[in-house]
């Protein structure tokens, strides 16, 4: 778990800054386009494929929780209207809490950016009334030598959240996690400790 001074933030990346507002899209807009994905990127695609069936397992028919996958999301920040894709959303709405995903098949620094100074604070806006909200990274491939910009926490299960102020990455493998859905309610739980701890603290 490496964690060094500052890293300066990766190129084409802009943070979102002073969010004003924030709404779902009902789909992708229509003037954003992508090239088909080949390659290591076409792997990465079906990895975070596998990743949305397994969560989206584990929430179904527990009530209260929700997994959105892959929402786009219009906001308006200080540099006008902008548009993003969050991998994936997990709502509790029982105990209005949100767990923002991020994919990755390789554990990178640039999950921490996406996560922390962009999808957090738009959905912050978006979802005014759900606290906290927690971050984590999903990978295939972890590489604890991977210098982060924050200490952040290693956690067994895609719903278990240490600390609700930390990014949590889970090691995310789909054929190990095979009939994990049956664990799905005891997981839950954990993401409403940390919810909890948040409050209390």
């Amino acid at each position: 778990m490496q964690e060094s001074a500052p890293l300066p933030t990766p190129k084409r990346f802009k943070p979102a800054i002073d969010v004003r507002s924030a709404k779902f899209l009902p789909g992708k807009p229509v003037f954003i386009t992508r090239k088909k994905s080949r390659g290591k990127f076409a792997v990465g695609i079906r990895y975070e494929r596998k990743v949305h069936e397994h969560l989206a397992l584990l929430a179904l028919g527990v009530p209260g929780l929700n997994y959105v996958e892959s929402p786009w999301i219009e906001f308006e920040d200080a540099s006008g209207t902008r548009y993003c894709q969050l991998d994936g959303l997990l709502l509790d709405k029982t105990n209005r809490s949100a767990l923002i995903y991020e994919v990755k098949y390789k554990h990178i620094a640039n999950a921490w950016w996406q996560l922390t100074q962009l999808y957090e604070p738009v959905v912050r806006v978006l979802l005014p009334t759900y606290r906290p909200i927690c971050l984590m990274e999903i990978v295939h491939w972890h590489d604890p030598q991977v210098t982060f910009p924050q200490r952040y926490d290693l956690t067994s299960s895609p719903l278990k959240v240490p600390h609700a102020n930390k990014v949590a990455v889970c090691i995310f493998n789909p054929r190990t996690h095979r009939g994990i859905q049956s664990d799905g309610c005891h997981e839950r739980e954990s993401v409403r400790e940390a919810a909890g701890a948040e409050r209390n603290a």
